[in-house]
């Protein structure tokens, strides 16, 4: 399983979609770092994650450790796949 992760300011779905097709991921976390709310320098963060087949889940803003457990179960589940 590869897993990739985007820092974008701008076409966060588009500038995701064409790192996951160009790094051959099957899944990446696409995070717009342009709120100054969310992400960087913030105990919240709120992430897209885009999946190769096509899916998307996008979080609410949430903690980061919300987030990482997210990821945490996602990943499980595509390895029960």
């Amino acid at each position: 399983l590869m897993i990739g992760f985007a820092a974008e300011t701008n076409d966060l779905i588009k500038n995701a979609k064409k790192k996951i097709q160009s790094k051959k991921l099957d899944l990446i976390v696409a995070n717009d770092v342009s709120q100054t709310s969310i992400g960087f320098n913030s105990d919240n963060n709120q992430v897209t994650f885009l999946f190769g087949d096509g899916r998307q889940v996008k979080t609410p803003v949430e903690s980061k450790q919300k987030v990482a457990d997210q990821l945490i179960e996602i990943v499980a589940e595509e390895f029960k796949s």
